[in-house]
């Protein structure tokens, strides 16, 4: 099945046809997300360092191989609503991470303020605790996303991942 670059005609007639595999919406997300990746990276000022580049490389990293496991634990491509249970559970995950890890930095922000940098460009220190809050939410996403779907149908990762598809 093509990809719609420009064509949007064609995509809403696929849409409404419900003629889009889950595969297919899989890779649209990812082009969105990229997309939304490559504005920031570009976005980046003048005083970026080394680590600002490195964390970026890594977000995009971890949050490809947490949708591919969040969509082999969905089921692969005999899945079903894998974006509605992405979006919906991506969503709350992240909104529930930030809250603990705002907490934390709250607290502990006397800590921060040795380790983390001054501010002026970013550091190893921030690195890490951006990279683990990343870390943190895609793991829960994927747990979360391996319930539904083993609960929704029976069907367990083993049975998606040694399947080829239909």
């Amino acid at each position: 099945m093509p990809i719609f670059i420009w064509k949007i005609e064609k995509l809403k007639e696929r849409l409404r046809a419900r003629s889009i595999s889950e595969p297919m919406v899989l890779v649209y997300f990812f082009l969105a997300y990229l997309c939304v990746q490559l504005d920031s990276l570009v976005s980046l000022g003048r005083t970026t360092s080394p680590w600002d580049y490195l964390q970026w490389a890594l977000s995009v990293t971890v949050f490809a191989v947490g949708s591919l496991l969040a969509y082999a634990a969905n089921g692969g491509s005999r899945g079903v609503d894998f974006f509605h249970r992405y979006l919906s559970i991506s969503w709350l995950v992240f909104i529930r991470v930030q809250g603990l890890f705002l907490i934390l930095a709250w607290i502990a922000s006397p800590l921060f303020r040795v380790f983390l940098s001054n501010g002026k460009s970013t550091g190893l220190a921030e690195c890490v605790y951006f990279s683990a809050i990343d870390v943190l939410v895609w793991f829960r996403v994927y747990k979360h996303m391996k319930d539904v779907a083993s609960q929704a149908s029976g069907v367990s990762l083993a049975d998606c991942v040694s399947s080829s598809p239909e």
